[in-house]
Parts: C-alpha cells; structure tokens; sequence
C-alpha cells in the first residue's frame, strides 16, 4: 500500500511528498500515528493520523508487559508453604520433628507464605495478569491471616485464653476451608484455557482441600491431608521449576502441555479483557467520534486540495496563515507517507 500511496503521488503531479511532509510538521503529527488512503490518480494521497492521536483508545491494540514474570516465586513460596504445613502435620500426628520447628513456621508462614505471594500478586497485576494477580493476592492474605495466628500462639500464648488455645474447632475449620474450596474450583475452571500442568497443580489442591476441611474430626482424614499436602507441595515444586526455566531460557525447555494454541505461554497466566475500565457506551462514542472526524477531514482535504492550491508551505516555515495551502484546522490530522 505504501509503495502504491508513492508512486500516485507522483503521478499527481501537484502536491509532492516532501510538501505534504511541510504540511504535517506544521501539525506536529507522529509518523507512527498516521494511516495513508491512497486517492484517484492525480491527485495526491491523503494520509490521516490514528484514533490514538486524537486521544480515542485503539481495542485492536494489544499490551506487552514492560517487566519479567514473578510467577515462579510465587509457585516456589506456595510449595514451600505447602510442604511446612505438611511437617507441622506430621510432628503433631507421628512427632520426630523438633518441637522448636513452630518457633520457625510461624514467621515463614507471615513472609514466605503470606508476604511474599501479596507481593507477587500486586506485581502480577500490574501485568495485567489477571489470574496470577487473584490467586496469589488471595493465598497470600489467607497466610498472612494464618502466619498472624501461629506466631499469636506460639510466641504470646499467655495472651489468649487456654481453652482458645486447646479448641480446634472443626466446624469453624469446615467452613472456612469450604469457602475456600469454592475460591480454586473457579480458579480451576480458568486454568481451562490455559495449560495442563496448572490444572492439575489446582486439581491436587481441591483434593488437599477437601481433606483438610474434615480432618480435625478424624485423625485417619488428617494423615491422607498430609500425604496430599506433599503431593501438592512437590507438583507446585515442578511447575514452579518448569516456569522459571522456560523464562530464562525463552524456551520451553519443560513443556507446559496448553490446552489450545491460544492458552499463555506462562504456567500461571491469563491476561484481563482490558488494562483500562472503559464502559461500554464510552467505546461506542468513541468509535462514532472518531468515523464523524475521519470524514469530515477527508472531506476538509479534498476541498483544500480543489481550491487551495498547488503548493504547500515549506517544512520550516511555521507561519500557515500567509500561505495558499490549506489552514492547519483543515488539514489537522494530515500526516505524508513515511520515506520508508
């Protein structure tokens, strides 16, 4: 097309390129934002600026994200917590733990587990990851709640009531969790659209989940939470390494098995519909404003190209008003080819 815009602009005869290049620095149009339509032979091309420049937003547009993937450190701390939950599990049911690991999994819990994943899941977010930003901003403030709790108990139980301290309230453990559970079934539902290794890494958690929700009323359900939880553990364990080597390496040297050629290329993404909020009545007006102002100019041009003379002024010369060309309200937008 570009080549086509060229060649009939100089069979016009009448407005070569580098007056059209004038006329378009006079306007202070970007090269980038302009888009050329090529007119009957002898005259010359009228070349438009984008929506963009007129500050309307482009939907066929789509964003990179400017900064790396902080999805493996997130897969890392979800395993690690996991996998210390699971020894909290077996000191209590078969001992052979020190006593002292409490001392330890409390802060890891408040950090790694909780701190941390917030902090991925506000990263991610502002990658438009939309499904890394929900998974780990709400696992994460569900650790912080549970680091808080552990560090409570074990650092000031003089501070809480013995018989709080002795109650494992199963009805309330039930509840929560089940809440939970119903959070990664949706969580599972959108891995759907994305790779085989996240689904079965949610898959695994509902199962852990659905143990742990009943395992304070049976110790037998608290043994199979704790053979599930080191199931969990080590997967997340694997997508987490599979994740952080393909992005290094920019390749997937591990396969991550999507589900379409569509689906992400991340272990643990999805992006949101739109970086911004924008109703759907603003994108119509927008849409409408801008056809009403690409005609309008297209129309502007033909006129000026009819009655206002051959020549347009030179490039350097920022004084329109004296000139025969067109004024800089009738041509705003105009942009020439690029010498490309």
């Amino acid at each position: 097309r570009r080549s086509k815009t060229e060649s009939t602009s100089k069979q016009g005869g009448t407005v070569d390129k580098e007056t059209m290049q004038g006329m378009a620095q006079g306007l202070n149009v970007p090269a980038a934002a302009s888009t050329a339509f090529p007119m009957a032979s002898g005259t010359p091309p009228i070349v438009l600026a984008s929506p963009s420049w007129f500050g309307l937003a482009d939907a066929s547009q789509q964003t990179t994200p400017s900064t790396c993937s902080a999805v493996p450190i997130g897969l890392y701390a979800f395993s690690l917590t996991v996998l210390m939950e699971v020894i909290d599990l077996y000191q209590k049911l078969a001992g052979g733990v020190d006593e002292s690991f409490v001392l330890t999994w409390g802060p890891y819990a408040f950090w790694i587990s909780g701190f941390l994943q917030v902090l991925v899941g506000i990263m991610e977010w502002t990658r438009n990851n939309i499904y890394g930003a929900t998974a780990f901003l709400a696992f994460g403030c569900f650790w912080l709640a549970n680091g808080t709790k552990i560090i409570l108990k074990n650092y000031f139980p003089g501070e809480i009531a013995q018989d709080v301290l002795e109650d494992d309230d199963p009805v309330g453990n039930f509840l929560r969790n089940l809440h939970i559970l119903g959070f990664v079934c949706v969580l599972f539902k959108a891995t759907l659209t994305m790779n085989r290794l996240s689904t079965t890494l949610i898959s695994l958690l509902i199962v852990l989940l659905i143990f742990t929700s009943v395992a304070l009323w049976d110790e037998t359900l608290e043994w199979i939470q704790a053979i599930s939880g080191t199931v969990v553990s080590l997967f997340a364990f694997y997508v987490f390494t599979a994740e952080f080597l393909n992005e290094v390496y920019h390749d997937e040297l591990m396969p991550l098995y999507p589900w379409s050629t569509e689906s992400p290329k991340e272990a643990f993404g999805a992006a949101g519909r739109s970086t911004k909020l924008v109703s759907a009545k603003a994108t119509a007006t927008a849409a409408s404003e801008q056809a009403t102002a690409t005609a309008a100019m297209v129309v502007a041009l033909r006129n000026a190209h009819a009655v206002g003379g051959t020549k347009a002024p030179a490039s350097n010369n920022k004084d329109n008003s004296s000139n025969t060309s067109p004024s800089v309200h009738q041509l705003r937008g105009v942009q020439p080819v690029s010498e490309k």
